[in-house]
């Protein structure tokens, strides 16, 4: 056995290391209630690592009630994607002068936040243009597209300018039949209104133009998403030699793919 832990590992690692054992210990002695509070477990967390823990969760304390707290908008954001679909209550804690501190709703993902802001009256172009990068993040990650390294939370922080062309270029090796889809010039324009929207004057922007662009970025995803069973992405590691394909969880959805 090789120790101690903090001869060879980061803070990161150790922190990992940390939560691993207190999640062992609670499956181990903790039978009767079956109850966790997490609160901001990842601050000093190896980012690599955010989505495997909510998969940890999910699939091994799926009968546990578990408060899961957290600071960092971003991995709000995960958690929302990842639990929020299987049932899990989201809430976020707002403060104003008047109120106070109050729990409030929140959409569990950004086409729900999406409709919402839209029944409502509310400009939407920006959320679209959000949504976009959402659905290129998890795509890239799974199929491990190569983006330009970035220091630090940038790595974070990618916008469709820089996911776009890195899944084109892995496809155009990988999967070249996928990279001949007409649904990329399409979605280039969809990320155009986004930007219009975003940065000069959102009232541009038509609800027709936002129709398309949501429609645009639907058919864009099911190329890589499963719709029946699983209802996940095809991923890198599904990949089987023999059938040269990538699938889904459950392989209701398939893609060619050259190793």
């Amino acid at each position: 056995i090789t120790y101690p832990p903090r001869k060879y590992l980061s803070e990161s690692h150790l922190n990992s290391l940390g939560l691993a054992l207190f999640l062992a210990s609670a499956k181990l002695f903790n039978k009767e209630n079956k109850f966790l509070v997490l609160d901001d477990v990842v601050t000093s967390f190896d980012a690599s690592h955010r989505l495997r823990l909510l998969r940890l969760l999910k699939n091994e304390f799926h009968d546990w009630q578990i408060l899961l707290l957290t600071h960092q908008r971003h991995w709000f954001q995960m958690i929302k994607k990842e639990l929020g679909s299987i049932g899990w209550l989201l809430r976020e804690v707002d403060w104003t002068e008047e109120n106070g501190t109050q729990m409030k709703g929140s959409p569990q993902d950004t086409r729900e936040l999406i409709k919402i802001k839209r029944a409502q009256g509310h400009e939407v172009a920006n959320d679209v243009r959000i949504l976009l990068e959402e659905v290129l993040k998890e795509i890239c990650h799974g199929l491990e597209a190569k983006v330009a390294f970035r220091f630090n939370d940038r790595n974070e922080q990618r916008m469709t300018g820089d996911l776009l062309p890195a899944l084109r270029g892995t496809l155009k090796t990988k999967s070249p039949a996928l990279n001949g889809e007409p649904i990329w010039g399409q979605l280039e324009t969809s990320n155009l209104l986004g930007s219009i929207g975003s940065h000069d004057n959102p009232k541009e922007i038509s609800p027709g133009d936002i129709d398309v662009a949501l429609e645009d970025i639907d058919k864009f995803e099911k190329l890589f998403r499963c719709g029946g069973k699983c209802k996940q992405l095809v991923y890198r590691e599904s990949y089987v030699e023999a059938d040269k394909k990538l699938s889904c969880k459950c392989g209701g959805m398939t893609i060619p793919w050259n190793e």
